[in-house]
């Protein structure tokens, strides 16, 4: 019987030969789960009945996170899998270090291992940087919009249609950076994926 892509498990750190195809696979196949959930989700969240689809593609990105970390040798690899994915969860340490040592990290430890390998292939840095960098510039940009309105109504001032549209353009300004993220993060997999499934091709070569 042929395994789920979300059931298959990789067997050792390096994989050997006969274990590339099944790995290649599994990367191809979370990914495509992932942006397609996203992508189709995210309009259909309107009615809800996206939000199972967008259940479906984070858990893709799990998987997918957990499946590329282990492509890593462990001589260079920062991290185990395991902490690479499980760390993410942890509230507030994710977003303020976690996430650089994760995401960038494993951009620069899928290009540390084609360089030992004398592969001229690097994948992107500054994707998953922008990525890390989103969520703060998130809050930032949250946190300028609200605290005018917040000033204004500690001090009991009519704020009006002013804090109507303050409070409006933080809601927009929101969306459309998390929209962004979005977008930034499914690149940034796409471009590792591409590293990793070179680097299970060339071991068999």
């Amino acid at each position: 019987m042929t395994n789920s892509p979300f059931t298959q498990t990789v067997q050792s750190t390096m994989p050997s030969q006969t274990d590339s195809d099944v790995m290649i696979q599994a990367i191809n196949s979370r990914f495509w789960y992932f942006w397609f959930f996203m992508v189709i989700g995210l309009p259909l969240c309107l009615v809800l009945i996206g939000v199972p689809l967008l259940v479906l593609s984070w858990t893709s990105s799990c998987f997918l996170h957990y499946a590329l970390w282990k492509v890593v040798p462990t001589h260079v690899a920062r991290t185990t899998p395991g902490k690479a994915l499980g760390f993410c969860f942890i509230p507030f340490f994710n977003w303020f270090y976690w996430n650089f040592v994760s995401l960038v990290g494993l951009s620069k430890d899928i290009n540390e291992t084609l360089r030992q390998r004398g592969i001229d292939l690097q994948v992107s840095v500054g994707l998953p940087l922008t990525y890390c960098v989103i969520p703060l510039l998130n809050i930032v940009t949250a946190f300028a919009i609200d605290l005018p309105i917040l000033i204004l109504e500690a001090q009991a001032v009519e704020i009006g249609q002013v804090g109507t549209l303050l409070s409006l353009l933080s809601n927009i300004s929101g969306h459309v950076i998390n929209f962004i993220g979005i977008i930034v993060l499914i690149f940034f997999y796409k471009s590792v994926k591409e590293g990793a499934i070179t680097l299970l091709e060339r071991r068999e070569q």
